[in-house]
């Protein structure tokens, strides 16, 4: 789950499912952080590995999440043999890898793997290692299982008998899932026909901004108030809102109301559609734009940026305005929650994403950085 953070209250942006690379990137900028700067400033070499343990691993805590789900649907019986797939070319190969060296280092008998399609006829069985694995359709966690068990399992078949415990699941993505509880609010009948509790809108209320999927009609406002047209209120109070794509990644399809006339502005609707336009023109064209599920609008989160110090290679330090949001790890449908950690994201553009030019920044714990800061002091 992606936060912004403004006046003290994490706001909920958008969710991001079976990506194990992200557990991997996050440990790898949490551990190098600490390593790093710990031997700067003389901390006993024979203590960091504490500290680290101190930090906490989200490679662990998936390592252990796919564990306990696995045993959950064969009866506490555990695997001994897992595989990461992932796509040809992913960008993301490199975190991939590492996170496959952490789980052999954790006991697993561990590969990634490129994944092929898996027609509904037809299995289809990548190997690593000659070992045979059941696939995926995206990068997931996938525990060995033996023809013909994994026989064409596309959908929610592969996570019953194929192993798949972290199988795809777009339709939590998809940012119209966030339109819907938003309105759900505002809506009884939506609430109850989503069986959603009293304690599941109350959490709804307080973590997610007012969002609507964005087309011409009437609404309830962000205030409560009645909306004759969202379309046309969003198009006079550019200040107030973002436009996002519900199926899209990168950032490549996300408009900030406040933007309109900048660069930045520019060059993302000229990337998207070919042509500059102007806020109200946007409007009308991603209102009419049914591409990847449309379009929903959202309150803007104001996040005002923070202060950091970048490092560059050549060894100068910089202060820096950083953009900063906050990723939570989290399971479904286990019994208990593994240690889960998150990661941190900066950007010197209001639209924080690592595909859009942002980058990693380490998420460490208040004990560790308190550790550190006395290092430094007695440096």
């Amino acid at each position: 789950m992606d936060y912004f953070v403004a006046g003290g209250t994490p706001w909920a942006l958008e969710v991001n499912a079976t990506i194990p690379a992200m557990q991997g990137y996050s440990d790898i900028a949490a551990r190098t952080f600490i390593e790093v700067v710990g031997r700067y400033f003389r901390y006993p070499e024979k203590s960091l590995h504490a500290l680290l343990s101190l930090n906490g691993s989200n490679a662990l805590a998936l390592y252990r999440a796919l564990l306990d789900g696995y045993a959950a649907e064969r009866n506490g019986r555990m695997p001994d043999t897992v595989a990461l797939l992932c796509r040809r070319n992913d960008a993301q190969i490199t975190e991939l890898r590492w996170l496959c060296e952490r789980f052999r280092e954790f006991g697993a008998d561990a590969d990634w793997s490129i994944r092929t399609r898996c027609p509904v006829t037809t299995p289809s069985w990548p190997t690593a290692r000659s070992t045979t694995w059941c696939t995926g359709t995206s990068s997931s966690g996938a525990w060995r299982s033996p023809p013909p068990l994994g026989r064409g399992l596309p959908g929610h078949r592969a996570r019953q008998e194929g192993g798949i415990p972290q199988s795809p699941a777009s339709q939590v993505e998809v940012k119209l899932t966030f339109a819907r509880l938003s309105q759900a609010l505002a809506e009884p009948a939506l609430a109850e026909a989503a069986r959603l509790t009293s304690e599941e809108l109350e959490a709804v209320r307080a973590s997610v901004p007012w969002t609507r999927t964005f087309q011409p009609g009437p609404t309830q406002g962000p205030d409560g108030e009645r909306v004759e047209d969202l379309v046309a209120l969003v198009a006079a109070t550019p200040a107030r809102f973002v436009l996002k794509r519900a199926w899209d990644y990168g950032g490549r399809a996300v408009f900030l109301g406040r933007s309109a006339g900048t660069v930045p502005y520019t060059e993302r609707v000229q990337a998207a559609y070919g042509a500059p336009m102007t806020w109200a023109e946007l409007c009308a064209r991603t209102a009419a734009d049914t591409a990847g599920g449309g379009f929903v609008v959202q309150e803007v989160v104001d996040s005002p940026p923070e202060e950091h110090l970048l490092c560059e290679p050549n060894g100068t330090v910089l202060p820096t305005s950083f953009f900063v949001d906050y990723s939570a790890y989290a399971s479904v449908g286990l019994a208990r929650q593994p240690a889960w950690g998150g990661v941190c994201r900066g950007s010197m553009s209001e639209i924080v994403n690592i595909v859009g030019g942002g980058g990693v920044l380490p998420l460490i714990t208040s004990e560790v950085a308190s550790k550190l800061l006395m290092a430094w002091k007695a440096f």
